[in-house]
């Protein structure tokens, strides 16, 4: 059996009737020249610009299929020179039983064209009479790429599946495009109804299109929206976990084992990313940042409680040292903690005389 689906290059649904008419006595009469050596060849019409061409055996001897496909390629070649015409067409294998597989060959030739129809495939293959099986999963580069809003990625994994596609029959097809778009819904978390995502409205959806870039054009929208869904809670998400590091720091820093690697383990990410995140989020490097809330916080110390030893106030605000903090200190404050000390004390000591005396 060969199926043959011609339509217009300019337009899918532009032929007149007069024109249809024509196409079709043109492309019955230039198949049935090319296949009618290798029997009596029957051409049916079975539907608008589709044609069924049954090659009958003259002997017992099994047809070559790969014989039969060389002619089809050149009558083909030769009904695109006569009109500007697309032609997709199959084959199918040999049926030795006495035509009692026809009907079910017929519906296999017929469900795998629509779906190379809208692949837009007019290569012609040999379809065999037994379904292919054909692995349904979803590839977990898709959802990869999409998490990682990998665009390019996403559309060249979408391509390989496509391809994969391209000898389904119909049903198969429209059941694994529609796992592929709820896979990509619910990945995205998208807040729509639970019947607009169902895959029997996915199915629909892929059915009534007509053309290989619509549905590319429809699981690229799907992928836009999803990952910008995705975004948004991975920024929620980061800036919770940010949010989490610095409160940490704030009511740990006399911690003086408190460090990046602490952190980053506390919130099960590595050190380097951990890193990236909070200086993007505070403006800081986290040690520079844990640096300022000691330091912040001895001079609050230093001057709430003026009798405080320094070693006391070095080990309150997480140094061991009071040698090391009190370096620290001088460098981010320009003064060591004792003359900070002395020099508030002088400052408040002049504003009482300054009060006293203008009393």
């Amino acid at each position: 059996m060969l199926l043959v689906l011609v339509e217009s290059c300019d337009s899918k649904e532009n032929f007149s009737m007069q024109e249809y008419d024509m196409l079709r006595s043109m492309s019955g009469s230039v198949f049935c020249s090319a296949l009618e050596k290798y029997g009596r060849c029957t051409c049916l019409e079975v539907g608008l610009r589709r044609m069924l061409f049954i090659i009958s055996g003259i002997s017992n001897i099994r047809p070559d299929s790969e014989r039969i496909l060389e002619a089809v390629k050149r009558a083909e070649l030769s009904l695109k020179k006569l009109s500007q015409i697309r032609i997709y067409s199959l084959l199918s294998e040999a049926l030795v039983d006495g035509g009692e597989t026809c009907v079910a060959c017929f519906t296999r030739l017929n469900d795998c064209l629509k779906t190379r129809h809208l692949l837009e495939r007019e290569d012609t293959l040999v379809i065999g009479i037994e379904e292919e099986h054909i692995k349904d999963e979803i590839p977990e580069e898709l959802l990869l790429s999409l998490k990682q809003r990998d665009k390019a990625g996403f559309m060249e994994v979408l391509r390989h599946v496509l391809a994969e596609c391209e000898t389904m029959p119909w049903s198969a097809f429209s059941d694994r495009i529609a796992k592929v778009a709820s896979v990509i819904v619910k990945a995205g978390r998208m807040k729509q109804t639970e019947k607009k995502n169902s895959e029997e409205m996915m199915k629909s959806r892929v059915a009534a299109m007509k053309e290989r870039e619509e549905l590319l054009l429809w699981l690229e929208s799907l992928y836009d929206e999803a990952a910008i869904q995705i975004s948004k809670v991975s920024s929620h998400s980061t800036a919770s976990m940010m949010e989490e590091a610095v409160d940490y720091i704030r009511n740990n820093y006399d911690d003086c084992n408190l460090n990046v690697n602490q952190l980053a383990e506390r919130l099960n990410i590595s050190t380097a990313y951990f890193g990236q995140l909070f200086a993007e989020f505070t403006g800081l490097r986290t040690l520079d940042y844990i640096l300022r809330i000691r330091m912040e916080k001895a001079r609050d110390i230093l001057l709430s409680e003026p009798g405080t030893d320094i070693s006391q106030v070095a080990s309150a605000v997480g140094y061991g040292s009071s040698t090391y903090f009190t370096t620290a200190f001088k460098k981010f404050y320009g003064v060591t903690p004792s003359r900070f000390r002395d020099y508030h004390a002088a400052a408040e000591r002049r504003v009482e005389d300054a009060e006293n005396n203008g009393m």
